[in-house]
């Protein structure tokens, strides 16, 4: 569509402040059919902390624009201390966040262009808020969509996993510390400086708040709607993918809620599906019309199957453009179980029967993997690479070759019993298929903290030697198993840099006889047919890309032993046309340390940032996040230096520490 047809169809103001009772005001984009004055129509609000001026600005235009086309106000709200809001910036999923957002829909609501009926939606921040938000139960949501989102802050996020913290708990918290640290624009913000430099003095240490906090506690709890599903009462459409980190929540989620309910999933990264690899897409924008069109507007439309998964089919190594397979509703799986026989063989439990393997096997943290890298992806970088590698430095458990095709859809579930030689213990793994050229392809992985119950809420010492049994959950999966190939139970002791490592070396026996690994085994389902094409009219906003985008990893071992991993990306210079900033966006991360001492691991992120609006304004950002660690502590460093036109115009340097295994006070479990 022209920029002409698309003016004389829908109007954009830019800039808009939404004023909330303490005085702060929060800026919002909106996207309007032109008649909305003589027609009134239902709104859609996405609320998020990532600057709706330049850095989700490609999404939204499209997600948006598609939205007044099709009869609705679209609404990008920046949250406050964030974008061109005011107020100064928060940790994540705080109760103001929310009592925010309820404001903001309130305001929406009674403006002369909005029906009174009020939908949300969003990716991550903004589909984990979106569910937040309809807990509140604010009188004017009547709709929700959720996508790539958590119901369980604790257990399924990217500050933990199983209990163990992920490496990506600090690297989330570098990213969060330098998106904060960018300037709201001068044009719609005469005194940004001042503004800009109340921000900055505000910004909290994240990785501190998020480390100090270890097991499920009230931290967690809050903004967690698993706490209590029945708050949810407007309809709810769920969305995820399985290369992305969150694939657990959809079924929990949808299983557990009593409102109107949907929910797709596909072979998605952490994107929106109709921008989303690998292929095949969904017309995501066509779907959320129809969902609104039902739940805010009230048209009569048909029913839509409660659950529309994509069951992938012999998926090479690496990563495909696009993957093949197959969507399916109304799915029934049942659990089929394997049990370790001799030469540590995976085989189909018997009625009565277990396992007959040779007994306790022991192992060690002396592993460091380099296969996966990432809780999420937001694109082709970094996804899993062929991973026996990371078999050789492992404890492995394989079925024969399968001698019929099998589809598996559903989260797998192992039970060990284990032992360990220190009092605070991990261990880590993950599920591959192995197909008949002896390539192993990564379909799950999980971690599991010994220390932790079932709940998560509490931590207990191990004793040394002690078994403990434990039922570990992997992530959920959809897969056809092809005749020829079989499965891979892998378990290790470390899994860096994916996860933060065990403290101290730890020496770990497992009982083979008891080992069980339950799959989720697809017995009926229907296909699906009706696939939304991934199209639409709409066009991002203009821009010309003054350098290329870039991406570069590496891994290797130094002279000493050292395993040191390596990310280096690049946005590429931007200019935005319409509104003539220019921008980029330059990442590096470093990785180390040494298997045999875990507690030499060490990271460093290092953002750099340019924000110009030529030829009057240069911002140059860099923002340099330092952790090093013992077996009882993590040290956290800061390092932050803003100049504007090369003039100083902000520096900060700051140290903490945050004791490992926090809930431990001498002793006592807290």
């Amino acid at each position: 569509m022209s920029t002409d047809e698309k003016e004389e169809i829908i109007k954009i103001e830019e800039n808009i402040f939404i004023p909330l009772n303490d005085g702060v005001e929060l800026s919002a984009r909106i996207w309007m059919p032109r008649d909305v004055a003589e027609k009134p129509v239902p709104a859609v609000l996405e609320f998020l902390p990532y600057r709706k001026r330049d850095k989700t600005t490609f999404r939204d235009e499209i997600t948006h624009q598609h939205l007044a086309l099709n009869g609705y106000v679209g609404v990008r709200v920046d949250m406050r201390g964030c974008g061109d809001s005011t107020g100064l910036p928060q940790d994540e999923y705080v109760e103001q966040e929310q009592v925010d957002a309820v404001q903001v829909i309130d305001w929406i609501s009674m403006q002369p262009w909005c029906s009174g009926s009020v939908g949300m939606m969003g990716i991550s921040w903004g589909g984990f808020n979106s569910l937040q938000v309809a807990a509140c139960q604010p009188p004017a949501l009547k709709a929700v969509i959720s996508i790539s989102f958590s119901d369980d802050r604790f257990q399924d996020d990217i500050h933990y996993k199983g209990g163990v913290m992920l490496m990506g708990n600090t690297s989330w918290a570098a990213y969060m510390d330098a998106i904060t640290s960018l300037p709201p624009d001068p044009v719609f913000s005469p005194s940004w400086k001042e503004k800009w430099k109340r921000r900055l003095d505000a910004i909290p240490t994240f990785a501190k708040t998020w480390m100090s906090h270890p097991t499920k506690d009230s931290y967690w709890k809050h903004a967690s709607v698993c706490q209590d599903y029945s708050r949810i009462k407007a309809a709810t459409f769920l969305i995820c993918g399985y290369a992305d980190g969150y694939t657990n929540t959809v079924e929990r989620t949808l299983d557990n809620l009593n409102c109107p309910t949907r929910a797709i999933i596909g072979p998605w990264v952490h994107l929106y599906p109709h921008i989303a690899v690998p292929e095949p897409r969904w017309g995501f924008c066509t779907e959320a019309v129809k969902w609104f069109d039902k739940h805010l507007k009230g048209l009569e439309l048909p029913e839509p199957p409660k659950l529309v998964t994509y069951v992938q089919e012999n998926v090479p190594v690496p990563f495909p453009e696009h993957v093949e397979g197959k969507w399916i509703q109304n799915p029934s799986s049942i659990m089929k179980r394997f049990v370790v026989g001799a030469n540590r063989k995976l085989r189909v439990m018997q009625e009565g029967g277990g396992g007959s393997g040779e007994g306790v096997l022991s192992f060690n943290t002396d592993t460091c993997w380099h296969q996966l890298a990432a809780f999420f992806f937001v694109g082709r970088n970094g996804l899993p690479m062929e991973q026996s590698p990371d078999d050789r430095r492992s404890v492995l458990f394989d079925t024969d070759d399968f001698t019929e095709e099998t589809e598996f859809l559903g989260r797998p579930l192992v039970t060990l019993t284990v032992s360990s030689d220190k009092i605070y213990a991990n261990i880590f793994l993950r599920l591959c298929v192995v197909n008949s050229s002896n390539q192993s392809r990564l379909i799950s992985y999980t971690a599991y903290n010994l220390n932790l119950d079932e709940s998560g809420e509490h931590m207990e010492r191990l004793k040394s030697g002690v078994s403990k049994s434990v039922v570990v959950k992997f992530d959920y999966i959809g897969e056809k198993i092809s005749v020829g190939s079989k499965l891979r139970l892998a378990i290790a002791g470390n899994y860096f840099p994916t996860f933060i490592p065990n403290a101290e070396p730890v020496n770990f026996q497992i009982d083979i006889n008891r080992l069980q690994l339950e799959m989720p085994t697809l017995v009926s389902s229907e296909p699906y047919t009706n696939v939304i094409p991934a199209i639409t009219k709409c066009k991002p906003l203009e821009y010309v890309m003054r350098k290329a985008s870039s991406y570069a990893e590496s891994a290797s071992i130094n002279e000493t032993g050292c395993h040191e991993f390596q990310t280096k990306s690049y946005s590429g210079e931007k200019e935005f046309l319409a509104h003539s900033l220019v921008t980029e966006w330059r990442t590096e991360e470093n990785t180390s340390m040494n298997p045999a001492d875990p507690a030499s691991a060490t990271q460093n992120v290092t953002h750099e940032l340019s924000w110009s609006r030529e030829p009057d304004i240069r911002a140059k950002i860099k923002c340099e996040f330092n952790l090093t660690m013992d077996k009882d502590r993590f040290y956290i460093e800061r390092h932050k230096i803003i100049k504007v036109n090369d003039d100083e115009f902000f520096s900060q340097h700051t140290k903490t520490n945050v004791m490992r295994n926090q809930p431990w006070v001498d002793g006592i479990n807290q």
